[in-house]
């Protein structure tokens, strides 16, 4: 060897200083991404200082997840644990009382079953029990229909009502078996009223005398638009004969008259739209929504007991 030259290094030597290499190059790498994620978490910690809300698409979405949920939710409920006005609580007491009445039994014989009014057949919603409500003297009333089967196979449709101011007590309850295979079977049709606690009607003029009566007693004023108004001119048909001339005098304010304009501005008639009612309550006359009212309705805002 040489006097000048310098030994070259030895393998061992060039593998520790390559190592040394790679670590330090890690070592540089790590601490860049640790400089990355502060930065990410800083701009994180920014963002939510700042108080970014939500996408409103993603609130709507939740909102709308939430209410489908919630009405899944309710609807499941309702099945599960049935109000005493639900359609199934009606037809268990229903089922409950045909079944220990012994007229329905000697009638019809034994009932073994029941089941939904039959959609689509026998293949339809078996357990789908029919039912309608509706406000009657501002108390709702729930009426149902479903089916019942006998041990001899007989089947009668069965009619119930009931109030929700008195759930437990009917307000009808019938069974009808009508016959099968055109006219003269259908004649020979028979039911069973097992209960029922309607009280007769009024007849439709007492009503209308009873309304048209109120109305004028209490200086109620109907807004219409004359003659040509169709909706107006509906609304009178409501009372019948009860609405007579000296009636139409005290009651009707004709829209369509120039000597009326300033006063049916003020009442706040819009024309070409249902009569305006004034109706008295607390003491003052009120308008209503412009509409055509039912006799029921106005039995209901006059505060006349409908029977």
């Amino acid at each position: 060897m040489l006097g000048g030259d310098k030994e070259p290094p030895s393998n061992d030597e060039g593998a520790a200083g390559a190592a040394a290499e790679d670590k330090e190059e890690a070592e540089e790498k790590r601490a860049e991404g640790e400089e990355g994620e502060a930065d990410e978490d800083e701009d994180d910690d920014a963002r939510y200082e700042q108080g970014d809300a939500l996408p409103a698409w993603q609130i709507v979405l939740w909102l709308a997840g939430l209410g489908i949920a919630g009405w899944f939710g309710s609807v499941t409920v309702m099945e599960l644990i049935p109000t005493a006005t639900a359609p199934q609580s009606i037809r268990q007491r229903a089922m409950a009382v045909l079944e220990g009445d012994p007229d329905v039994v000697e009638r019809f014989g034994k009932i073994t079953r029941s089941f939904g009014a039959g959609y689509g057949g026998e293949r339809g919603r078996r357990n789908f029990v029919q039912s309608y409500t509706y406000t009657r003297a501002g108390v709702k009333h729930t009426r149902i229909k479903f089916m019942v089967e006998t041990d001899e196979k007989r089947r009668a449709a069965v009619f119930a009502e009931v109030s929700h101011k008195a759930p437990r007590d009917w307000v009808y309850l019938m069974l009808e078996r009508e016959g099968r295979g055109g006219a003269r079977r259908r004649r020979q049709s028979s039911a069973v009223v097992v209960l029922d606690n309607r009280k007769p009607e009024k007849p439709l003029a007492v009503r209308q005398r009873e309304v048209v009566s109120r109305l004028l007693s209490t200086g109620a004023q109907l807004y219409h638009g004359g003659p040509l108004d169709s909706h107006g001119q509906g609304q009178m048909r409501r009372f019948g004969p009860a609405l007579g001339e000296s009636e139409r005098a005290s009651l009707l304010i004709d829209c369509s008259r120039e000597h009326n304009e300033k006063r049916c501005e003020e009442a706040g008639f819009a024309k070409g739209v249902s009569p305006l009612w004034m109706i008295r309550k607390d003491g003052k006359l009120q308008p209503r929504k412009q509409k055509v009212l039912e006799l029921s309705d106005l039995e209901e805002a006059l505060g006349i007991a409908q029977e």
